[in-house]
């Protein structure tokens, strides 16, 4: 198992981090009820010292306990068995924020792109059991593939790659996400082998009509 109430340094850190959240909500909302119509930017700015201790402090903590322990994990989309330096890398400079944040997800929640072989013991107490994940990735959905901390295969959401579904207008987009919902999901495996090279046996795809 896989212990982070062991170390003492990020269970004081984490300590620290809820007292910080926890003054910078108690602010958000003292300013929401003066002003209900306060903007997002104004709460992200509230909340930047927990931001900043979480991404900045709390989170390398992490990251630089599993680059020692370099504990086994699971790809949830190819579902390879990886060791944590090969898919992150030792320089949590060079990460991507998205990949950090997985990082972060991977010890206090979940992941949608890696887990540990192992249980894991977080920091509030709570197991959580290693091995294989308990749900299948929609297709069109495949998180990107990461190696020695560096994207080499996108992610994709709704059969789209990533970058075009976060960056596009949704109004945009409507057609086409009219054609992929139309599409069975044999369909919508059959579009992702053909146009991404991805490597789906249709076989294990109803082809029935939505």
């Amino acid at each position: 198992m896989i212990d982070l109430t062991q170390y003492k340094e990020l269970m004081k850190c984490k300590k620290n981090m809820t007292k910080i959240e926890k003054e910078c909500e108690k602010q958000f909302r003292k300013e929401f009820r003066e002003n209900p119509n306060m903007t997002m930017d104004r709460r992200h700015e509230i909340l930047q010292p927990y931001y900043d201790i979480k991404d900045n402090v709390y989170t390398k903590m992490l990251y630089d306990i599993f680059i020692d322990m370099n504990p086994i994990i699971i790809e949830h989309r190819t579902g390879e068995q990886l060791k944590f330096l090969e898919v992150f890398g030792k320089n949590y400079e060079i990460l991507d924020n998205r990949y950090k944040l997985q990082v972060y997800l991977m010890a206090e929640e979940s992941s949608i792109m890696y887990k540990f072989l192992d249980d894991l013991k977080r920091t509030d107490d709570i197991i959580k059991e290693g091995g294989n994940y308990d749900y299948n990735l929609p297709v069109g959905g495949e998180p990107a593939i990461l190696r020695n901390g560096k994207e080499i295969k996108e992610g994709y959401m709704f059969g789209l790659p990533y970058n075009i579904y976060r960056t596009t207008p949704n109004e945009d987009l409507k057609d086409y996400y009219e054609m992929w919902e139309n599409l069975s999901p044999r369909g919508q495996a059959r579009y992702m082998n053909e146009k991404y090279g991805m490597n789906y046996n249709l076989n294990d795809f109803p082809d029935v009509e939505k």
